[in-house]
């Protein structure tokens, strides 16, 4: 994962109006990962909307609508792999970029859940800075049109900045890393099951 980049997808603008802002690239922006995306504006731009329209790790067709902030950073929470358009409700008040943010949620893994296996256990090796989760999921991820974005995490382990070491009953049928802070590093995940 890249260092967050506050203006890699719009870089200072101050849209005269409602519409299309300016892209770094008129083609579009293909980031290094599926991650969420921030909108930092200079003034106070609460009563507008951004829309952001993309897609996800798989190609998928995704988009999100953003509150504009009070001169500070606004957060989506969606994981856009690349940007094809971001759009403003109305004119804005002062300067705006949009970037990347240091937030994400990693690719669902599917459990056997079908099997006789009834309890499985999670292996971290983290090195480096950074602070994440792990979810679950009781949701079918293999599922045509399921899109990771709307799943139903029914757990979260909470935030960890350390290597740790899960284990429970009832596998669910998907496990994913949620990236809440990143400054640097890496991290490796062994999910077991067992009967």
């Amino acid at each position: 994962m890249a260092t967050p980049n506050d203006d890699v997808i719009c870089e200072t603008q101050t849209p005269s109006g409602a519409g299309a802002m300016t892209l770094v690239t008129s083609t579009g922006v293909i980031l290094d990962v599926p991650r969420h995306i921030i909108i930092t504006t200079g003034a106070d731009e609460r009563a507008l909307t951004f829309t952001i329209v993309g897609t996800n790790r798989y190609g998928d067709a995704i988009s999100e609508s953003v509150a504009g902030p009070n001169a500070t950073v606004g957060s989506g929470t969606k994981n856009f792999k690349s940007i094809v358009s971001v759009t403003i409700s109305a004119a804005a008040s002062g300067t705006i970029i949009v970037g990347t943010n240091d937030a994400l949620e990693g690719p669902w893994i599917p459990l056997n859940r079908g099997s006789k296996q009834y309890a499985y256990s999670t292996d971290m090796s983290l090195t480096g800075n950074f602070t994440y989760a792990v979810q679950k999921t009781l949701d079918n991820v293999l599922a045509v049109g399921f899109l990771e974005d709307s799943a139903h995490v029914i757990a979260d382990s909470g935030d960890h900045t350390d290597d740790q070491y899960h284990e429970g009953l009832n596998v669910p049928s998907a496990m994913r890393v949620k990236i809440t802070s990143w400054v640097a590093g890496s991290l490796d995940w062994t999910i077991q099951t067992t009967h």
